[in-house]
C-alpha cells in the first residue's frame, strides 16, 4: 500500500515526532476549507498530519506533501479494511496528533473511535442541510456529533439549528465561519497570470471581447440550456466571448460535451477546444483563429477556474441538475452574477450568497438562460465584512487550538 511505500505517508511516531494537529477530508474541495488553517499551522512551523479518503484529492496532498516535507504527513484512509487493533492499514498506530479535526460529515469509525485517544476533537463546517438532520436518522446521529468537543458551522441557518439541539450539553458550538472564502480571495487577488506562458495567452484569449461570460463546471445535461438563437448569434458574431469549463476532464466526458456544442451551434460555426496539455503556442493559434472565426472556447486547462472568475462578470455554474450545483463560493468572492440549476439546497454557499443580499438566477430552460446572459449585471455585494469576519473566525479557531503565535 501507499502508506507504507512513500516517505510522505511515514508516521511521525516512528522518528520520535509528535503533529501539533491532524486534519481528516474527503475531497479537494473540504481541503479548501481549511486550508487557511493549514497555512498558518505551517507558516508557525508545526507538523501536521492529513488524513484523506478520495483519490480526487490525492494530487493537492501530495503536492503540499513536496512543499513541506519534513512537516507533513498523509495517510490514505482505506475504505473496507478497518482492523485498527492489528497491523497494516491502521490509523491508531499512526496518527500522532491528540488533535484531530474533520471537515463536513464523513464520521468514519475508524475516526470517531479515535476520541478516547485524543485531547480535542473539532468537527468543522458542520451544515444542517442533511435530510438525516432532519428524520429518524437523527436520533442516532445525535450521539455522533456530542463525540466531538467543538463543532462549527457554516452559515447562521446552521449554527442555529446546531445550538438549539445541543445547548446544554458539553459539545461546545460556536460561531458559523467560511474559511474557504478567505483562500479564494486569497488566490483571485495574488494570482499573477503572467508568471506563466499558458496562463497568459489565455488571459489575452479571455479578454478579447469586453463583453464575455464563463460556464464553468459544466455537464452534458445541462447543454439544452445553451441551446438560445440569441445566444448562439451572439457568440458567432464575436459580441460576446463565450469559455465553457466542463465538469470533467476526461475525453469521454469532454467529446459528449464537445459534440453537444457542435450541434447546438451548427457546422459553420468552430468549437476551440483548448486541450488539458495545451503549450502557449497552441492557444494563441486559438486566439488568432478566434479573431478572424468566433466560436464558443472548451477549456480544459487544469486548476486555475478558481483564478478566472475575475476575468468575467456573468458565470453560469453546472451541476445543479445532478446531486447539487458546485462552487458557487468563487465566483460570488468575484464579484459575478451567477447563475445555475434547481438543486441548491445542498449548496451552503447558496445560502450564504444569499443571506450577503446578492441574487443567483435559476435556470430551467433555455428562455431563463438566454435572460440572464442578457440581463443587466446583479446588484455586487461588497464582501469586504464578510471576509474580515472570517478572518476573525481564523483567528479564533487558532487560539482554540491552542496553535502558538496565534
Amino acid at each position: 500500500m501507499r502508506n507504507s511505500r512513500l516517505a510522505s505517508s511515514e508516521s511521525f511516531n516512528r522518528v520520535g515526532k509528535r503533529a501539533e494537529i491532524a486534519f481528516h477530508f474527503s475531497s479537494e474541495g473540504e481541503l479548501e476549507i481549511i486550508r487557511p488553517i493549514i497555512d498558518q499551522c505551517l507558516a508557525q512551523g508545526h507538523l501536521i498530519e492529513l488524513l484523506f479518503t478520495s483519490l480526487s484529492v490525492e494530487a493537492k496532498v501530495v503536492k503540499l506533501c513536496e512543499l513541506y516535507p519534513e512537516k507533513v504527513r498523509s495517510f490514505r484512509m482505506p475504505l473496507l479494511t478497518f482492523f485498527p487493533f492489528f497491523f497494516g492499514q491502521n490509523n491508531y498506530r499512526w496518527l500522532s496528533s491528540k488533535k484531530l479535526m474533520m471537515v463536513r460529515y464523513d464520521f468514519l469509525p475508524e475516526l470517531i473511535c479515535l476520541r478516547p485517544f485524543l485531547e480535542k476533537f473539532i468537527l468543522f463546517a458542520a451544515s444542517a442541510k442533511s435530510s438525516s438532520n432532519h428524520d429518524w436518522r437523527f436520533f442516532f446521529k445525535k450521539g455522533l456529533y456530542q463525540v466531538f468537543d467543538d463543532l462549527f458551522p457554516t452559515t447562521k441557518e446552521d449554527h442555529q439549528f446546531f445550538l438549539d439541539e445541543f445547548r446544554g450539553t458539553r459539545l461546545r458550538v460556536h460561531g458559523p465561519s467560511e474559511l474557504r472564502s478567505i483562500q479564494i480571495n486569497k488566490r483571485q487577488v495574488q494570482f499573477n497570470f503572467h508568471a506563466n506562458g499558458v496562463h497568459k495567452v489565455l488571459h489575452d484569449l479571455i479578454t478579447l471581447n469586453e463583453r464575455r461570460m464563463i460556464i464553468a463546471q459544466l455537464w452534458p445535461a445541462e447543454l439544452p440550456f445553451l441551446n438560445s438563437s440569441r445566444f448562439i448569434e451572439e457568440i458567432r458574431t464575436g459580441d460576446t466571448l463565450c469559455y465553457i469549463a466542463p465538469h470533467r476532464f476526461d475525453s469521454g466526458f469532454v467529446s459528449e460535451i464537445r459534440e453537444g456544442l457542435m450541434k447546438i451551434f451548427g457546422a459553420s460555426t468552430p468549437i476551440y477546444m483548448i486541450e488539458k496539455t495545451s503549450c502557449a503556442e497552441d492557444i494563441l493559434s486559438i486566439l488568432k483563429a478566434y479573431q478572424n472565426k468566433p466560436g464558443p472556447i472548451l477549456s480544459c486547462v487544469p486548476g486555475i477556474l478558481c483564478e478566472l472568475y475575475p476575468l468575467f462578470k456573468k458565470s453560469y455554474i453546472g451541476g445543479g441538475l445532478g446531486k447539487g450545483v458546485h462552487s458557487l463560493l468563487e465566483p460570488f468572492v468575484a464579484g459575478n452574477s451567477i447563475a445555475c440549476a434547481h438543486n441548491v439546497k445542498r449548496s451552503t454557499e447558496y445560502d450564504i450568497a444569499k443571506s450577503l443580499g446578492h441574487e443567483i438566477t435559476i435556470v430551467d430552460s433555455a428562455k431563463k438562460f438566454e435572460d440572464f446572459v442578457f440581463s443587466p449585471l446583479h446588484k455586487e455585494v461588497d464582501i469586504t465584512h464578510f471576509i474580515e469576519e472570517n478572518e476573525k473566525s481564523l483567528l479564533g479557531l487558532l487560539r482554540l487550538l491552542e496553535i502558538s503565535h496565534a
